[in-house]
């Protein structure tokens, strides 16, 4: 969904996800932090990650989302069990407390606590690139 806003790619996230493994942009089942710039080298600065545990997290996605830069987060798949699944949302904006997202996997556009039922601004890591 980010190459598609930073218009680098008309394809839809499945066959996107194909051109990330060409790419070698996982590792495993798990997506690399640094893998969006791999697959697009000479277009696409990457800026870092962040975890939950990072206090600056959240400001930085606001940082970035002020600007009109959409930031690639991980949230908990399933919230209602243990282990954290991996999925993969698009933020676009805030709300309330909250954030608006865009999820590849069923195209939805909505605020993350009511997509996943989780608190609005609950995201595991989040990873920052910006177009050259």
């Amino acid at each position: 969904m980010l190459g598609r806003y930073y218009e680098l790619t008309n394809a839809l996230p499945p066959d996107y996800n194909d051109h990330m493994v060409a790419m070698r942009g996982f590792s495993d089942q798990y997506l690399l932090p640094a893998a969006f710039r791999a697959a697009h080298p000479n277009k696409i600065s990457y800026h870092g990650y962040l975890s939950r545990e990072n206090a600056k997290m959240a400001e930085e996605i606001t940082k970035y989302l002020n600007v009109a830069q959409p930031v690639p987060v991980r949230v908990d798949f399933k919230p209602s069990t243990v282990a954290w699944e991996q999925h993969w949302v698009l933020l676009i904006g805030e709300k309330d407390n909250d954030y608006e997202m865009i999820d590849p996997w069923t195209g939805r556009i909505g605020l993350l606590s009511e997509v996943y039922n989780i608190p609005g601004v609950d995201v595991l890591e989040a990873i920052f690139y910006k177009l050259l």
